[in-house]
C-alpha cells in the first residue's frame, strides 16, 4: 500500500515536471516565433522604404535623369482602338498625364501598335499596346501593354510614377510585369580604376546588393550584383542579377557618364 502510494505521487510529480517543462517548450516556441513575425513586418516596411533613387543620388553626379520601363501581358479576346484608347487613357490619368493629341497606329501583317508619346520639357511618355502573332498558334493574337517615362532633374518622381502605373496595369488585369529601372548622371574628367570600383562597391552596399560580375575595359567598366530587397532578377550562367552599373568615358567630351540600372539596363 505504501508502495502505491509513492508511485502515485511519483507520478503526480513527474506529470507537473513534464507539464512545466512543456510550458517553458510553448514558451520559448512563442517567442522565437513572435521574434519571426516581427522581422518579416520589419523587412516588409525596409522593402517598401527601399529606393534606388537614394542609393544613386549618392553618386554626386550632375545632369540626373531616370528612365522607367514596364511591359506587361493583357489578356483579350481582341484590341482595336476604342480598347487602347481606354487604356492609354486609364494609364494617363493615373499619373496625371493629360491627352492632348491623337493615338497613333500602326499595323503590319502580324503585328499591330497603338501608342501614345508625348515630350515635356523635363519628361518624355510613351503608352503603348501591342498585338502580336502568337508564334505558337498563327489564329491568336498577344497583346502587351508598354508604358515607359523618361524624367530630368526630379529623378526621385520615378518611385512614385512606379507605384502608380503598377497600381493601375494590376486594376487592369495585366499580368506578368517586368520593369526596369534606370538612373544616369555625369561627373566631368575620367575616373581611375580605383574610383570606379570604389563607386561600384558604395552603390552596391547601399543597395544591400553582393557584386557577381564586374569588368573594366578602361573607358567603358560594367559591374553586375545582386540584392535580396528587390523582387526583379535576371539568372545568367546560373548567377542570379539584379544590379548593372555601367561607368563610360568619352573622350571627346571630358565626361564620364555614370548608369545604373535594375534588372539591367536595355542599352548595354
Amino acid at each position: 500500500m505504501l508502495l502505491d502510494e509513492r508511485y502515485n505521487i511519483y507520478k503526480k510529480l513527474k506529470g507537473i515536471v513534464i507539464s512545466g517543462k512543456l510550458r517553458v517548450y510553448l514558451y520559448i516556441a512563442a517567442v522565437l516565433w513572435l521574434a519571426v513575425v516581427t522581422q518579416i513586418i520589419v523587412n516588409k516596411a525596409f522593402r517598401d522604404q527601399f529606393k534606388i533613387t537614394d542609393a544613386f543620388i549618392k553618386s554626386q553626379t550632375d545632369e540626373m535623369q531616370s528612365r522607367l520601363e514596364i511591359i506587361a501581358e493583357y489578356e483579350t479576346d481582341g484590341l482595336d482602338l476604342a480598347l487602347a484608347k481606354d487604356i492609354i487613357n486609364r494609364l494617363a490619368d493615373s499619373i496625371g498625364l493629360r491627352i492632348d493629341g491623337d493615338i497613333r497606329i500602326w499595323e503590319e501583317p502580324d503585328r499591330v501598335e497603338y501608342s501614345y508619346y508625348k515630350q515635356a520639357k523635363q519628361a518624355f511618355t510613351e503608352l503603348k499596346l501591342i498585338s502580336l502573332t502568337d508564334t505558337d498558334d498563327e489564329a491568336k493574337m498577344k497583346h502587351y501593354i508598354i508604358a515607359r517615362l523618361n524624367l530630368k532633374k526630379s529623378i526621385k518622381s520615378i518611385d512614385m510614377y512606379k507605384k502608380l502605373l503598377e497600381a493601375s496595369l494590376n486594376k487592369l488585369g495585366a499580368k506578368n510585369k517586368q520593369i526596369t529601372l534606370e538612373y544616369e548622371g555625369v561627373r566631368e574628367g575620367e575616373l581611375s580604376s580605383e574610383a570606379k570600383r570604389e563607386l561600384a562597391r558604395m552603390l552596391i552596399d547601399e543597395l544591400h546588393g553582393e557584386l557577381a560580375l564586374e569588368y573594366d575595359e578602361g573607358d567603358l567598366y560594367t559591374a553586375y550584383a545582386y540584392t535580396g530587397m528587390l523582387d526583379e532578377y535576371i539568372v545568367s550562367n546560373g548567377v542570379k542579377i539584379n544590379i548593372q552599373l555601367v561607368i563610360a568615358y568619352n573622350e571627346a567630351g571630358k565626361r564620364t557618364r555614370i548608369s545604373l540600372a535594375t534588372p539591367v539596363m536595355n542599352d548595354y
